[in-house]
């Protein structure tokens, strides 16, 4: 149906034919009749200019882009063109009703228009003592000795649990806030006697670190030597009583 039309056919434009009779209903029929009506307009002599949007309510420009045709009598009070003028009108109203509120009711955010800045992290909490001590003594140890595989964090704790003679839970208090985990810090006391090797009492070994770890825990290497050598404790409690 397409190459019956009067029009001629625009440049470069790919044949025009369909295999059904309801081709022309298809979107692709719209963009190709458009495509013919936008070549016949450039084929005119002046060419005017592509008409503006219909939702404008705009009159058509001429070629010289001077003279436009004026509306047709009745054309402006069409309901069409009533609604959208009207459609208009309530938007402007609309717009002009909205009013920003502030979020904040502070007097101090009111009068700065610069965003507040978070809030300072907290001072951190002084070093103990006996942390420093412990540091000082791993640092020593690590100097004295530059081969051992134990590492600070390890010497500290087993300095603090051995020579100061704090638990594992007072600990994990004193190195961090929040406290660290229980099992890194009984970890950290078995590698380091493992690795060091260093002395230690097997009835706070017992009491402290193994009888709370899990059973499937103590059958692994670093854990084994120290229940051996604690599992004769309950047979000399019983020789003493």
């Amino acid at each position: 149906m397409y190459e019956s039309h009067p029009f001629p056919k625009p440049p470069d434009s790919p044949e025009l034919t369909s295999p059904n009779a309801d081709s022309a209903s298809d979107a692709y029929a719209a963009v190709q009749l458009y495509h013919i009506m936008d070549h016949q307009r450039c084929s005119l002599d002046p060419s005017p200019p592509l008409p503006s949007f219909a939702e404008l309510g705009l009159p058509i420009k001429l070629a010289d882009g001077v003279t436009t045709i004026p509306a047709a009598e009745g054309e402006g009070d069409s309901p069409a063109r009533q609604a959208a003028a009207e459609k208009r009108r309530t938007l402007k109203q609309i717009r002009d009703s909205i009013t920003i509120q502030p979020v904040s009711d502070d007097p101090v955010l009111l009068a700065s228009d610069e965003p507040a800045l978070p809030a300072p992290p907290p001072p951190p909490r002084p070093k103990d003592p006996r942390v420093t001590e412990a540091d000082a003594w791993a640092a020593q140890y690590r100097q004295a000795n530059p081969t051992t595989r134990a590492p600070v964090a390890a010497l500290r704790a087993y300095h603090l649990w051995h020579r100061l003679a704090l638990t594992p839970d007072e600990i994990a208090e004193l190195l961090r806030d929040p406290p660290l985990l229980r099992t890194t810090v009984t970890g950290y006391i078995v590698d380091s006697i493992r690795w060091g090797p260093f002395e230690y009492d097997r009835r706070r070994m017992k009491t402290e670190i193994l009888d709370h770890q899990p059973l499937s825990m103590l059958v692994f290497p670093r854990y084994k030597p120290l229940v051996r050598a604690c599992a004769d404790l309950e047979s000399e409690d019983g020789e003493e009583e």
